[in-house]
């Protein structure tokens, strides 16, 4: 993914260092029995950090209602999740992955209701998108400064 918006992410700036490396993060183990990944995609406005979040529709089988990053299934088992987790976020928001500078990952973690096993990438996205969600899945798209969170 590009590095087109480093000069912008001022207090974003350290996050990179206190991150796993996007490709270590896949070789750590979480409980699951379906792998699957979130982006957690994050913009500096006014000098706060943002995060950018969807909620799902109230319909839906898996998780209806639910406040979540963009992200889901592997396609197939050989699907790296990063792409996984950037071809999520580009159909269920319509946010294309080389509008992503990836950061690095957080720890993989499980669901207990679901049995998935979750990878969270973390990247930097521009402010200001203008958001095309799903209707099929995601019923709003929500940005909170991490202070609001």
């Amino acid at each position: 993914m590009g590095r087109e918006y480093s000069r912008d992410i001022g207090p974003l700036e350290n996050l990179r260092s206190r991150l796993i490396a996007a490709e270590l993060a896949v070789e750590l183990d979480a409980h699951g029995t379906t792998e699957s990944a979130v982006l957690v995609p994050l913009y500096e406005q006014d000098g706060e950090v943002h995060a950018v979040f969807t909620r799902r529709r109230e319909d839906l089988r898996r998780h209806a209602g639910e406040i979540s990053f963009p992200g889901g299934r592997q396609d197939t088992p050989d699907e790296d999740l990063l792409v996984t987790a950037t071809r999520e976020a580009c159909e269920e928001i319509g946010l294309p992955p080389e509008a992503v500078e990836i950061l690095g990952a957080l720890q993989p973690t499980s669901t207990i209701a679901t049995n998935y096993a979750i990878y969270p990438f973390v990247g930097v996205i521009s402010r200001g998108r203008r958001w095309r969600r799903s209707p099929r899945e995601v019923a709003e798209v929500l940005e909170l400064s991490l202070s609001d969170l």
